[in-house]
């Protein structure tokens, strides 16, 4: 039996709708949003509504396999990225999209 939750390193062509799902501060109850992942080396980054509580929640997606549904964990929610994103595009422009740090194969070994 296949497992449900499995750990994969992202692709740099992977542009997924991924999830990050936590319990916010702010909030009594679980918290999902979705939108497309981008990837920048190790850091992904998505235009997803998160709040202060939510750093390490897991970054996912799901996949209909055969009579199945498989959850992908492609990173960790790190937070709000303005002045990295500003630094990657040189822009002066408010960039509000969070990060998080994608699960490499770097990143396994050194879970390992």
């Amino acid at each position: 039996m296949p497992q449900f939750l499995e750990i994969i390193p992202p692709d740099s062509s992977l542009k997924r709708i991924v999830t990050v799902c936590g319990y916010p501060k702010n909030k009594k109850r679980q918290y999902k949003h979705s939108n497309k992942l981008l990837i920048h080396e190790h850091i992904g980054h998505y235009d997803i509504d998160t709040a202060k509580g939510q750093s390490g929640s897991p970054i996912y997606f799901l996949q209909r396999e055969m009579d199945y549904v498989h959850c992908y964990v492609v990173g960790i929610h790190k937070g709000s990225g303005d002045s990295f994103l500003k630094s990657l595009t040189q822009s002066d422009n408010d960039i509000e999209h969070n990060i998080g740090v994608l699960i490499t194969k770097r990143v396994i070994e050194q879970i390992d």
